[in-house]
């Protein structure tokens, strides 16, 4: 039903002799799941799925060693052949979701949509790239290198000591054996002194189907947010990860009306998750078109409805740390993000100036279904970019800057510990932020710090034994006292002290017990290169999340003496997908429930049901469980304070 209603809603409006682009979705593959999984990964299933070693490297870390998918397999070839010979031309085969994008005329259209195998036939929407804007102030960029690297970083280095990523470098740590992708309308790097070392795997063309990617009359946008990952000059542009390697891909077609194509953009993610690789970073993204251009709408960005946040999503799910651009309409009346910012995992990045100020342009949240967007901000205005068109520099604004350095410092940390997956990547990137403990709609957690990313403790898992890995930047590595670890498990009072197995100069490791893995906070002490015994972190410590393997900087409720009235606050981290903390204040002694519904309003999880003095509290946590213990489903859930005559509720997001 659904089916035929779709086939005359856009018949209504079709000149049978225009030729548009669609999407048409199939029924089925030639496997089944039973198939799939009665054959493992096997070395015919590994072969039809296109995987390269280090594609399957990567989903290890992530999936385990189950790591094929229905949606690996390609689209069933004698479906393909039937569309070709219904008079269609194929552009592109898309088994991440079991399409195919082609032209099609008014006839093409009924021929197709009577076959059989046909599930669903959708127009291909129109996209744009986040043009840089107009470059604003630049007080504040400072040629003098003032950062203690060996690096001179030239007049690159206010967007890069802004989020401490000389201070990453000064110990070593440039990107190296990391695979990053970047889709956007063109590149061009040969040309230019600080871009021509660049180690370029691949490039692939998806609007004329080859491989080069240069031959656009404007490769302006694409060159420079390459020079803001990877590009290499001293003392003019230096950029986070510019020892990494790159796989290009050209997806917008700036000569059409649509400027950017969605199934463009999802058959370049699918190739580069199949090549292996590690991060990837988009500039481009979806606010308002040309009539007719059959635009998508706010309510659109829930982080389900558009193909390319649909890519995204599924690139992540696969293991892929993703990355995007959050926007430049923060001074326009679209106002909020833009897709594929919109994802449940996608790190939406924007933007700040050089003073840490948010830039006017950079995109709000939420999201329509109500999540805090962006995620995290980097120096998005007046940042110092490489030319296309010359062997120099010029200064641009736009969420399109910002969204590479995160990139780049992620390529960062991933270097360093190459053992983390992508939802570790990404709980760290967050945790690294500037505004942790108050994450927000204009700036989300906060300025990104390359640094504080460095040397946020991380988990490893080898053989079954579990590690705790620390890195010090500042470490007096010929102190006579080596830094320790302080540990509470449980219901203990008390933290003790244990001592770290050196791994280098200033990584360190602890092993954890299987009984100790549960409720463990931890801190650790060292002395500092300029002698001072330091602590970190600084205030507070960190929780373990012994499930999915990860850390959290436990938090402090906002403190008022005494509580002024019943108050609910925002559970932190959200969305989360291990643990989260729930925090209430209560101004008089009071009975408190706090309970945990889904929103057909079905109660899920009870936390709390008990008599409690007046006070803040930051004790509860849900870990996704029901009260039978079992894992919830993903999704949307409601968070319940009864107290006396105090009624409030917030909505929290849980993500397997």
């Amino acid at each position: 039903m659904k089916k035929y209603f779709l086939i005359v809603f856009l018949l209504s409006g079709l000149l049978l002799t225009a030729k548009e682009k669609y999407l048409v979705y199939f029924i089925d593959k030639e496997l089944t799941q039973n198939q799939i999984s009665n054959k493992s990964n096997s070395e015919s299933l590994l072969k039809l799925s296109g995987l390269t070693q280090k594609a399957v490297e990567r989903r290890k870390k992530t999936l385990g060693e189950n790591f094929i998918r229905m949606e690996d397999i390609p689209v069933n070839a004698s479906y393909v052949e039937m569309i070709k010979e219904s008079g269609a031309a194929i552009i592109h085969e898309l088994k991440w979701f079991n399409a195919v994008s082609c032209y099609l005329d008014g006839n093409t259209y009924k021929r197709i949509s009577a076959l059989p195998f046909v599930r669903e036939i959708r127009k291909v929407n129109g996209w744009k790239n986040e043009e840089p804007v107009k470059s604003e102030d630049r007080s504040g960029i400072n040629k003098l290198n003032k950062s203690g690297s060996f690096f001179d970083y030239g007049f690159s280095l206010s967007q890069m000591q802004l989020s401490d990523v000389p201070d990453v470098h000064s110990a070593g740590i440039a990107g190296k054996g990391v695979l990053i992708g970047l889709l956007d309308a063109g590149f061009k790097w040969a040309h230019h002194r600080a871009l021509q070392n660049i180690d370029v795997i691949a490039t692939r063309d998806f609007v004329y189907g080859d491989d080069d990617v240069s031959n656009d009359p404007d490769i302006a946008h694409g060159t420079a947010v390459l020079s803001l990952v990877a590009g290499f000059k001293e003392s003019e542009l230096i950029s986070p990860a510019y020892e990494a390697s790159f796989l290009l891909a050209k997806t917008e077609n700036i000569l059409s009306e649509t400027h950017v194509e969605e199934d463009n953009f999802a058959a370049g993610l699918e190739w580069m998750e199949s090549q292996g690789v590690d991060i990837v970073s988009a500039s481009l993204g979806y606010s308002e078109f040309d009539p007719g251009e059959g635009s998508y709408t706010y309510s659109d960005m829930d982080g389900k409805t558009t193909i390319v946040t649909k890519a995204m999503e599924q690139a992540f799910q696969l293991g892929v740390l993703t990355i995007n651009s959050a926007g430049n309409e923060g001074n326009k009346s679209w106002y909020y993000i833009t897709a594929p910012a919109d994802g449940f995992n996608v790190l939406a990045i924007g933007a700040v100036t050089s003073s840490n100020e948010l830039a006017s342009f950079s995109s709000h949240g939420p999201t329509f279904d109500g999540r805090i967007k962006p995620d995290l901000v980097t120096q998005g205005a007046s940042c110092y970019v490489a030319s296309s068109s010359s062997d120099g520099y010029y200064f641009g604004s736009g969420t399109s800057f910002s969204s590479p350095i995160a990139a780049g410092i992620a390529a960062q940390l991933l270097s360093k510990f190459p053992h983390l997956n992508n939802l570790q990547l990404r709980t760290i990137l967050l945790e690294a932020g500037g505004n942790v403990h108050n994450p927000n709609n204009n700036i989300g957690y906060g300025l990104l710090s390359a640094k504080r990313a460095l040397v946020f403790p991380n988990i490893k898992v080898e053989n079954g034994v579990k590690t705790i890995n620390k890195f010090f930047v500042d470490i007096n590595e010929f102190a006579s006292a080596p830094p320790v670890i302080f540990i509470k498990q449980n219901d203990a009072q008390e933290f003790e002290e244990h001592s770290l197995v050196k791994i280098d100069g200033k990584t360190f490791s602890y092993e954890i017990s299987p009984a100790s893995a549960e409720n463990l906070e931890f801190y650790f002490t060292y002395m500092s290169l300029d002698g001072q015994f330091k602590r970190q972190p600084d205030i507070n410590n960190y929780m373990l999340d012994a499930q999915k393997n990860n850390v959290y900087l436990v938090t402090d409720v906002p403190s008022v003496d005494p509580p002024e009235e019943y108050f609910l606050f925002q559970n932190y981290p959200n969305p989360f997908n291990a643990m989260t903390k729930i925090s209430f204040s209560l101004p008089e002694d009071s009975h408190v429930t706090l309970k945990i519904y889904n929103f057909l309003g079905q109660e899920i999880k009870t936390l709390l049901n008990e008599f409690r003095q007046s006070g803040f509290y930051d004790d509860l946590i849900w870990n996704g469980t029901n009260d039978a213990n079992q894992i919830v489903s993903s999704g949307a859930y409601a968070y319940v304070l009864t107290a006396e005559n105090s009624y409030q509720a917030k909505k929290l997001i849980y993500l397997k």
